[in-house]
């Protein structure tokens, strides 16, 4: 005699991932990392070769869409867009490219461009847009023809940044030239061509002088957009003036002199309802004799890092190199300026590169010519516990970073996620919030408007909805310095009605060790309801 368990199961979960548009890098020479799987993966399958500037771009589940190196594009089977060459951005401009998603339509993305000019900056073609289609080319995207290459400033710096909008319902687009920053909003209408403009500390004057290349280096560097979108940072490699260069005709000393003599790092407030950019506050000036590159705020938001170069003048070589360093300064210090801590510093030259943050928490620092990136492991913890790594992370064989690493909308960089379960009717449900974050607060709204406690601050509240359906359950996550938002869908299933049978239910076998059975006869006996269904398993792991 054999005995089967019947039973009526409902076995499902509800997850919300954080958005993994970040999740797909290329960068340097054939470099790539795949962040998708929630650990880093070295790839080797990417075809840039740039020395800066690169943008790529996911979508929501982490599938690649595209990449750039600001002049060619190529899609997601790393292949050139038809139309997808001749943008007019320069692969050794720091941020030569950044992607922006056209809100409420899934298939449009602006591609943002600056260009540079290693002979003399004046020459560079300035800021453009183009837009991918990604509906042309078989689902695979290219560029629309009428919508490539359009002009918005005649010229402009080497820094693009960008972040969602107040409302969370658009973007803004940040770029700096001398002493503005001009800030673009893209909403489900498109792009707004008239930027909200700011003049603030300092001037980064563009020399006026035929004196090859000494223009460049004052245009380098990154501006970075905090993930709650209130501060923003900018790493001026130099900031030297015309008159300095008065007499000098000997083209390597006036390099020398260009990169040698120190720039700027700024750190701003601002408005991401107004685009405003405010309260410059000089965190180092070129008084204090280094050039800056790369910068990067932490996954919690308290603490901000900037790469750093010491170096002297040379009349041999364009610099000679002193030391780099990774600084860490903290957001919540009454002085932010004064609260700066070196917690990583080197004599390997040259130093100068990139820093960006990860979906892993880990914020990755590219140096030139390496088959290596070197890592800051703890980013949220103060000083050297951050934990810096030369050369910690390994890129597939044959693959070299240079300067630069792929920017992205800040925004997407956030990390949380929320735990809850589908269930059926009557039963409580938990919820928790993961996040690398020192969350502060949450503010939940389980989208029940039929239920007296349909909000809640709990940090882990449990609800019982008010009927069956499919809810929309929203949590506001507040940070010691930032803030965002996720949300996920939940099924309350109907209570499964189970008719009256016996517990047991067998047949008998008789037939030496053979036997048929045929259970689908008595599935009407378990459930008679028209919403359900019933299968039959013999053991609970099969079930």
């Amino acid at each position: 005699m054999r005995y089967f368990l019947v039973s009526i199961l409902i076995l499902s979960s509800a997850f919300a991932k954080a958005q993994l548009e970040s999740s797909q890098w290329y960068f340097g020479v054939t470099a790539g990392i795949d962040f998708s799987s929630g650990t880093a993966t070295a790839t080797g399958v990417g075809q840039l070769v740039t020395g800066e500037g690169c943008a790529t771009i996911s979508d929501d589940l982490g599938n690649l869409l595209f990449y750039t190196d600001g002049s060619s594009v190529f899609d997601s089977t790393h292949t050139l867009m038809p139309n997808g060459t001749g943008l007019l951005g320069d692969s050794s401009s720091t941020s030569s490219a950044i992607i922006v998603p056209q809100p409420g339509n899934d298939d449009i993305y602006y591609i943002f461009t600056v260009d540079t000019s290693d002979q003399q900056y004046r020459m560079n073609v300035g800021f453009h847009y183009s837009i991918v289609d990604m509906s042309l080319n078989g689902g695979t995207g290219d560029i629309v023809p009428l919508q490539k290459n359009i002009n918005l400033l005649p010229l402009t710096s080497e820094k693009l940044t960008a972040i969602s909008n107040a409302t969370g319902d658009g973007f803004w687009v940040l770029t700096q030239f001398e002493d503005t920053y001009y800030a673009y909003e893209i909403t489900t209408t498109g792009l707004n061509l008239s930027p909200v403009t700011s003049t603030v500390a300092p001037f980064v004057e563009l020399i006026s002088t035929p004196i090859t290349n000494v223009d460049v280096a004052a245009m380098r560097g990154y501006i970075k957009l905090n993930a709650r979108g209130d501060k923003l940072v900018a790493a001026h490699f130099s900031n030297n003036t015309t008159a300095e260069f008065a007499g000098i005709t000997n083209v390597l000393e006036a390099q020398s002199l260009a990169y040698a003599q120190g720039g700027e790092l700024y750190l701003y407030d601002f408005n991401n309802a107004t685009g405003v950019v405010s309260n410059p506050q000089p965190l180092m000036t070129r008084a204090d004799g280094a050039s800056f590159y790369g910068v990067e705020f932490s996954g919690n938001g308290r603490y901000l890092y900037a790469e750093a170069d010491y170096m002297l003048p040379s009349t041999t070589t364009i610099y000679e190199f002193l030391r780099g360093e990774i600084l860490q300064y903290d957001l919540t210090a009454a002085n932010i300026a004064a609260s700066k801590t070196v917690v990583h510093t080197d004599m390997i030259g040259p130093f100068r590169g990139a820093l960006q943050l990860g979906l892993d928490n880990r914020i990755y620092h590219s140096r030139i010519n390496e088959g290596f990136l070197s890592v800051i492991n703890n980013p949220d913890d103060a000083g050297t516990a951050s934990n810096y790594i030369y050369n910690d992370f390994a890129l597939t064989n044959g693959a070299q970073a240079i300067y630069g690493l792929p920017i992205f909308v800040q925004s997407f960089l956030l990390n949380g996620d929320i735990n809850a379960v589908d269930h059926c009717f009557g039963e409580s449900q938990a919820f928790t919030f993961n996040t690398s974050a020192q969350v502060e607060s949450i503010l939940w709204d389980f989208g029940d408007i039929n239920s007296s406690n349909n909000i809640s601050m709990d940090l882990n509240p449990s609800h019982i909805f008010s009927a069956p359906g499919t809810y929309t359950v929203t949590a506001n996550v507040e940070t010691l310095v930032s803030s965002f938002t996720e949300t996920i869908e939940i099924t309350v299933f109907e209570p499964a009605i189970i008719d009256a049978v016996p517990m047991d239910i067998e047949l008998c076998d008789e037939g030496f060790d053979t036997a048929s059975f045929d259970l689908s006869i008595i599935e009407s006996q378990v459930s008679s309801t028209l919403n359900q269904s019933v299968s039959i398993h013999e053991t609970d792991e099969e079930a």
